[in-house]
């Protein structure tokens, strides 16, 4: 979910009220109808992910501020603002009305305001380096529409990008469709709903940051004390600061560094077995989810270096694998967090969660049980395949050295170049249900020669039950989200 300004005095609006005209604008988003007064349509606004501001001031002054607007994705502009130099504090608008005192007709107080949407256009894009279509000039009245022209074509400027044609659309119909539209699209595109959610994860994971960050109990104990919450900043900032406002024409090369500046702290010294139960909390249910997050990025962090297997990322994929790190290296609520709802937005396909209920409980045919043997049965046939190819004989395997995560490390430590043709992304969203659910070895009489290995295993699963006896749980959430990217052939 993208976060838009939205800079509108509604004072050309008298005779309707602020929450219809609300509502004409904003209407598919909002979760319920605002009050008339603007400090409510404000904090409506806010909620559905949109700052709004009442003059050009105030306009000014957002934009001016680096903090806030780098919480914006998209601009909407009146192009009619009201001009209130009489609050002006910090003397900014002085020298910009001067810009307009050779209008003969009119004060410059009056040329400003008939323009003061294309004054805050320049500034963005000009001054600040604004995308040109992440505007959009909305206005009822086509006089300013025509100031509007002609404040372009006297500073020779170039005509923004306009949607349907059109230098600006109107709140009421028959432009309202295409509005709305324009909202619907940039606030459901996939890229910048990827990056809003890394920058609200990193700014509200930074404002909670305590002295012991878990993170460092899974490094060994001689090098825990390098694990300090200033490195830790400076990781957030820069994972906040990575993707860039305007979309690349291709961003999976920028997806691929992404992870692998995400993956980077967890070198060698950190490791999943490193956590133990001590070090959080006597909770063991914390303990397999954060062994699994951490076992996931790990991973992870052990493949950036392999081109093949990070190179087709997308934003579910990205997503899911910044939700992994962020669970493994800090302490977070069992409820869902902002962020991670903004992120759970780019799985498009969930399971309804009723579903996952039953699946998870269904004891006779379970059809959960039946996905784990299937993923499990396909890794290893995908490595037997990759031993053969290799023509490496080993020894029977241990219980450890059985469990879905070891077998996927080790297959792709012989199989670089993925000539197996594995999913090896998906078998990463895979590692989230068998680490909760581990392999349980029954028996495994070893049959081996000289020309083939071949190993018979009796073998069950430890179901988890993925947190849904809280539905609204976080992990209940993340399994609804990931399932079906999971196990595509649901």
């Amino acid at each position: 979910m993208s976060q838009f300004l939205w800079i509108e005095d509604f004072e050309s609006e008298r005779d309707n009220p602020v929450s219809s005209f609300t509502e004409a604008v904003f209407g598919e988003i909002l979760t319920k109808q605002p009050e008339d007064a603007k400090e409510e349509v404000k904090k409506t606004l806010k909620e559905c992910g949109v700052l709004l501001e009442c003059t050009f001031l105030d306009g000014l002054e957002f934009i001016r501020d680096p903090e806030k607007l780098f919480q914006v994705d998209y601009i909407i502009l009146d192009v009619d603002l009201i001009i209130k130099d009489d609050i002006d504090e910090n003397g900014i608008l002085p020298d910009i009305i001067e810009l307009y005192r050779k209008e003969l007709e009119k004060t410059p107080e009056e040329a400003l305001k008939e323009v003061a949407g294309y004054q805050l256009y320049i500034e963005l894009v000009m001054a600040l380096d604004f995308p040109k279509d992440h505007i959009l000039f909305c206005s009822n009245h086509i006089e300013q529409l025509e100031s509007l022209k002609d404040a372009f074509q006297k500073a020779k400027i170039q005509l923004p990008p306009t949607p349907h044609g059109k230098l600006a659309l109107s709140k009421a119909e028959p432009d309202r469709k295409a509005l709305r539209e324009w909202i619907r699209k940039r606030r459901n595109n996939p890229y910048s709903t990827l990056r809003r959610g890394i920058i609200e994860g990193c700014q509200h994971i930074q404002k909670h940051l305590t002295i012991e960050i878990p993170f460092s109990k899974f490094c060994t104990k001689k090098n825990r004390q390098n694990v300090t919450a200033q490195n830790i900043r400076d990781y957030l900032i820069t994972l906040q600061n990575f993707l860039p406002l305007r979309e690349p024409s291709d961003a999976k090369p920028l997806y691929k560094l992404f992870i692998r500046t995400l993956s980077h702290e967890w070198e060698d010294d950190f490791k999943p077995d490193n956590l133990k139960l001590k070090d959080v909390a006597d909770n063991e249910s914390i303990l397999k989810c954060q062994r699994m997050f951490g076992g996931i990025i790990k991973c992870v962090r052990n493949w950036t270096a392999h081109a093949q297997i990070l190179d087709e990322l997308s934003e579910c994929d990205v997503a899911f694998l910044f939700i992994v790190a962020m669970r493994a290296m800090f302490k977070l609520f069992e409820k869902t967090e902002g962020y991670e709802n903004i992120l759970f937005n780019l799985f498009t396909d969930k399971l309804e969660k009723q579903k996952l209920k039953m699946l998870i409980e269904q004891h006779s045919n379970n059809i959960l049980l039946s996905k784990c043997t299937k993923s499990y049965s396909e890794l290893l046939k995908a490595y037997a395949k990759v031993l053969k190819n290799k023509g490496e004989l080993l020894k029977p395997p241990t219980s450890k050295q059985l469990d879905f995560s070891t077998i996927l490390e080790n297959m792709q430590y012989w199989d670089k170049n993925n000539k197996a043709q594995f999913n090896y992304v998906m078998g990463l969203f895979q590692m989230f249900w068998h680490g909760l659910s581990p392999i349980i070895v029954k028996s495994r009489p070893p049959i081996q020669d000289h020309q083939k290995i071949s190993f018979e295993y009796e073998y069950d699963f430890d179901l988890n039950d993925y947190g849904k006896d809280d539905m609204d749980s976080f992990l209940f959430e993340f399994a609804c989200c990931i399932y079906k990217r999971s196990f595509p052939d649901t």
